[in-house]
């Protein structure tokens, strides 16, 4: 049953790929359960999970593109608290997350503060800055979100964000061009 849905799923998506070949296509069904190399030959962006909690999403982020590159990975920055686990997060904390991938907003905008709209402006302005890198570049995998390190996003002392990226034409910067997310309740 399983296998003619995929089937058919890819032969509906390969009809609207004919027929509208600028489409922008972004798989999300079953927060990541359709993430494979067949679907992304129809679709642009990939939806690693459901869970957009920015704390959890650094190791499914990290374990995601030891498979797919992180230019196919949709990243949101979502309200807070989280919906699922009720973890309150900084804006700047949950856009550092998500701009780990391609950079989405699902929040409630219409909810933000003054404060936070700026917040958000000044990290667009410097994801858009690094995107060539992060979607482009080679990721180089400093330290896992997994290993409890002392300069690891699990914990809550002093995170850094998991990953660095370098450009594929350039030596890497002198400075880093974001702040490091600090973990909740840092």
């Amino acid at each position: 049953m399983y296998v003619e849905f995929t089937r058919n799923l890819y032969a509906i998506l390969a009809e609207l790929r004919q027929r509208h070949p600028k489409i922008e296509i972004e798989s999300c069904s079953g927060g990541g359960g359709r993430v494979d190399l067949g679907i992304l030959r129809y679709t642009d962006e990939v939806w690693p999970s459901d869970n957009t909690d920015p704390f959890d999403r650094l190791t499914q982020q990290d374990g995601f593109t030891y498979a797919y590159a992180p230019q196919i990975m949709m990243a949101w920055v979502t309200d807070s608290p989280h919906w699922l686990n009720h973890r309150a997060t900084s804006l700047s904390y949950r856009m550092l997350s998500a701009m780990q991938g391609s950079l989405g907003i699902g929040a409630n905008i219409s909810r933000w503060s003054d404060e936070d709209t700026a917040t958000a402006r000044r990290l667009i302005a410097a994801y858009h800055q690094v995107q060539p890198t992060i979607v482009q570049g080679d990721l180089y995998r400093l330290i896992s979100p997994r290993d409890g390190s002392e300069f690891s996003a699990t914990n809550p002392s002093a995170a850094t964000a998991p990953s660095r990226w370098s450009s594929p034409s350039s030596t890497p910067p002198r400075k880093p061009p974001l702040p490091h997310p600090q973990a909740p309740g840092t």
